[in-house]
């Protein structure tokens, strides 16, 4: 059972509470719980403070990583109503990936069964596994027979913006809603200023990966740092921050994090502040 923890807006955690709330969540993680749902506890640490804890001590991002490979193999087992195996869900995947849509675009859509799930689903149900090994080579074949993708202006637009915002061409063809990899390299075959825009805009946009690069290195202004924190602190996800085009990347973040003290206190203050709050509401 979890200590007594603190409630206070800063939420400090003495070394025994500290030790307490970390042997608690490698109990559930070797249960097969996820991090996510442990921490979603009822005066559990937050995600956030957890990772704070092993950017200051690697032991404790083993004794994790360990737990979580060992809870993986119980998942199934302790979880049935994520990992139960739906027909009429597999046949409707099944069907998509005949047609040759890409499993990874679906996943990150949230439109198809997650990988732990489809690998359960594979493990447990031999025929699941052959159906779906015979759909990937179906899919694959409906793919090369598929006729040119009709060049799509707007679609050219929003992939030429990504990639001259520094974003590379092979992460930005997985995305949902952009044209994918053959799809690209049939437009640049068949429209020549698609291809110089394109060729251009990839050597401004490496240079504006060098320059975030090197801005990530000298790390954040003040100005910059009091922005994160009360946008956190308002309720923002870390994740959902980091997907604006005016603040730092997921791994910028993450690295000023490790090598910024006083970035790091003022993220997780304002952290603190916001599972207070959301503590308050819920109550």
């Amino acid at each position: 059972m979890l200590p007594d923890l603190p409630r206070t807006r800063a939420r400090k955690f003495s070394p025994a509470q500290r030790e307490a709330a970390i042997r608690w969540i490698l109990e559930r993680l070797e249960g097969g719980w996820r991090l996510q749902d442990a921490c979603a506890e009822p005066r559990a640490p937050s995600r956030q403070t957890v990772h704070a804890w092993t950017l200051k001590d690697p032991a404790l991002r083993e004794r994790l990583a360990r737990a979580r490979a060992w809870g993986v193999q119980y998942r199934p087992r302790y979880h049935p109503a994520r990992f139960a195996f739906d027909p009429a869900r597999a046949e409707r995947f099944l069907a998509r990936v005949r047609r040759g849509e890409s499993v990874a675009a679906m996943q990150a859509a949230r439109e198809a069964p997650e990988l732990a799930v489809l690998r359960a689903w594979r493990n447990a149900r031999p025929d699941f596994d052959q159906a779906y090994r015979a759909a990937k080579r179906a899919g694959t074949e409906a793919r090369r027979g598929r006729p040119l993708r009709p060049f799509d202006p707007a679609a050219a637009d929003r992939l030429l913006a990504r990639v001259n915002a520094g974003v590379p061409l092979k992460r930005i063809v997985r995305e949902p809603g952009m044209p994918g990899r053959w799809a690209v390299k049939q437009w640049r075959r068949a429209r020549p200023d698609f291809d110089y825009a394109l060729r251009v805009l990839m050597t401004g946009g490496r240079r504006n990966r060098d320059r975030a690069r090197a801005a990530a290195f000298a790390g954040p202004d003040p100005k910059l740092t009091r922005r994160i924190g009360a946008a956190l602190a308002a309720g923002a996800t870390i994740s959902g921050l980091c997907a604006r085009p005016d603040m730092p990347s997921h791994d910028t973040f993450y690295a000023w994090r490790r090598r910024f003290p006083a970035f790091a206190e003022e993220v997780a203050e304002a952290l603190d502040h916001r599972d207070w709050l959301r503590a308050e509401e819920r109550e």
